[in-house]
């Protein structure tokens, strides 16, 4: 039986071919080289003018690429605009190659060296912004099927003499009316460009910022279809946990300007980096009722694409010619089941939210310590528990004192009620039996076991299990306290099952990092041996791995287990 791996982050991607065009001055334009990750320094600051001086002159210009606008029609290659190229690091090489200076492009794409006259230089800009300062961030765009190399424009060497010259470098898109038909150059601009702009809220909410390296990896390779990621098959749009996957596959899928798409999988790195991320991943969609891990990271992920980029619409271009368009309306209240398992409805409550008190009451929520070493698995009962003890603490003082209540009104706009981590007290099982209360527990190991029942009524027949394993009622979650520290059985036996090929499984986690997973194809029965903490609370996460084609039937019923836990050994 094929068996799923844990942290299926679900997401998207993008891609690039690096082409240079250098305008001004009278350069012509040349192909750029691929440079290795760790060829260039860190800037020491973001670019600043200098005054000629005695044998130095100004070398200075605008960094500029082609953008391409996303509406209902697709990509709108008739309104392709010109934008700056912001914060990306700008590198003056001398004629050999050996590095001579470095700095970040401005906020109008600008950046200007001082340079002695009699040289020869030209001017690079990498699709990387770096940074090390009080606040600190890398973020690269690279080639998935070329070694991860950076990506790179490059302008033709010239002879400085004894005048201020200006450069300008622009990076076009490749499209020919018809097609692709040159190097697509201005992508991984397009993607730095997005990332970019999140960065600036976040560099807003936190004087210290202080990011780990973000990398995006994007090729015109990189196709919806499964296979080497090396060769481009990379499915989707993703982050992995490691790294950024991003579409660019010509008249299929090209993500590189849906600009939504890049944020979201960008804040799903966001979330895994200053936060907490527990979302076990996989297929998920608009209206569905998700497992509350999955819900609340792409209803967040939805939600700060749309606030940060200043557009409720999310879209995604399809399609030949990049013509088809998929997307939602991020900002629509009514939605169709709505409950704390529903992506739509906790997109909608965190972007109003968003919209009403700005990003930093959000960020400090989700990088509270309360937040992230917390026992309780990530939903938004968690968000709102962590928000409520903030409050109630006065954190934020009468200034944002009102910052809670807003997002109160929103969550029970959405049929949300429990502001207890665990969900305690919440009403609204999203007409699904033995989903609530959402946390079971196992109070003692004296020959108790309870009964916890895994259904797959929320998800589809004809997909099989790797569709609907991460939807509402799949997943059970039992609390457990062990008194000491041991080493602990833990078993699971079928009671009922809706067919006769119920596979149970088990996974441990403790503080949402997964301690240890029974995982066999062992019919009716399911156990593991593994050494807890004593006074440590773990979460016990129940399921029943095989496959129930008979969804949607009348006859159809949840697979139900006695679960217990003793001693190993009987110790």
């Amino acid at each position: 039986m094929g068996r799923l791996g844990r942290g299926l982050l679900n997401m998207w991607c993008l891609g690039f071919i690096a082409l240079i065009a250098a305008c001004g001055g009278g350069s012509g334009g040349e192909f750029s080289e691929y440079i290795d990750n760790n060829t260039s320094s860190a800037p020491a600051a973001s670019s600043s003018s200098s005054q000629s001086q005695d044998g130095q002159v100004n070398l200075s210009g605008r960094l500029t690429y082609d953008f391409v606008p996303l509406d209902s029609g697709g990509l709108n290659y008739s309104q392709t605009e010109e934008r700056p190229i912001r914060g990306a690091v700008v590198n003056l090489v001398d004629a050999e190659g050996s590095l001579v200076q470095t700095q970040l492009s401005d906020d109008e794409g600008r950046y200007q060296f001082s340079v002695a006259t009699g040289t020869q230089v030209k001017v690079q800009v990498e699709a990387r912004s770096r940074f090390d300062g009080e606040q600190s961030w890398t973020l690269q765009v690279e080639d998935n099927t070329r070694a991860n190399a950076l990506y790179r424009m490059e302008g033709e060497v010239i002879s400085v003499e004894s005048v201020n010259t200006q450069r300008d470098l622009h990076a076009p898109s490749g499209w020919t009316g018809d097609g692709y038909g040159e190097p697509r150059a201005a992508a991984p601009f397009a993607i730095l460009d997005t990332a970019w702009e999140v960065l600036q809220h976040l560099r807003e909410a936190d004087p210290q910022l202080q990011l780990p390296a973000a990398r995006f990896r994007w090729s015109p390779n990189n196709a919806p279809v499964d296979g080497l990621v090396t060769d481009g098959d990379i499915g989707t749009s993703y982050y992995d946990g490691q790294a950024l996957y991003i579409l660019g596959a010509e008249d299929s899928d090209t993500d590189e300007y849906d600009r939504h798409i890049i944020a979201h999988e960008w804040a799903h790195f966001l979330e895994d980096s200053l936060a907490r991320i527990d979302t076990i991943g996989g297929p998920h969609a608009q209206g569905e009722k998700l497992d509350m891990r999955v819900a609340y990271s792409e209803g967040v992920a939805n939600a700060l694409a749309g606030f940060t980029l200043d557009d409720p619409l999310y879209f995604d271009s399809v399609g030949v010619n990049q013509s088809e368009v998929a997307g939602f309306d991020i900002a629509q209240d009514v939605v169709s089941n709505p409950g704390w398992f529903s992506e739509s409805s906790i997109q909608a409550v965190f972007y109003h939210w968003l919209e009403k008190v700005g990003i930093t009451p959000f960020y400090e929520v989700i990088t509270d310590e309360s937040f992230r070493q917390n026992s309780a698995l990530v939903s938004v009962f968690l968000f709102a528990d962590v928000l409520s003890s903030r409050q109630a603490d006065n954190v934020w003082g009468s200034a944002q004192d009102s910052a809670a209540a807003e997002f109160f009104d929103l969550y029970r706009e959405q049929r949300m009620n429990s502001r207890d981590r665990y969900g305690a007290g919440e009403r609204n099982n999203g007409a699904t039996a033995n989903v609530l209360p959402l946390y079971l527990r196992l109070q003692s190991l004296f020959g108790q076991s309870i009964e916890v029942c895994s259904s797959q009524k929320n998800g589809s027949a004809q997909s099989g299990f790797e569709r609907n394993f991460n939807k509402l009622g799949v997943h059970r979650f039992v609390r457990f306290r062990p008194m000491n520290t041991a080493v602990y059985e833990i078993s699971v036996e079928q009671t009922q099952a809706a067919s006769t090929n119920s596979d149970p499984d088990i996974e441990v986690y403790r503080r949402g990092g997964l301690v240890a997973r029974g995982f066999t194809d062992d019919a009716g029965s399911e156990s593991l041996e593994v050494e807890l903490e004593g006074n440590e609370e773990y979460i016990l996460s129940v399921y029943d791995y095989a496959d129930h084609p008979a969804i949607g039937q009348s006859a159809y019923q949840p697979s139900c287990f006695n679960l217990s836990v003793s001693l190993a050994g009987g110790e």
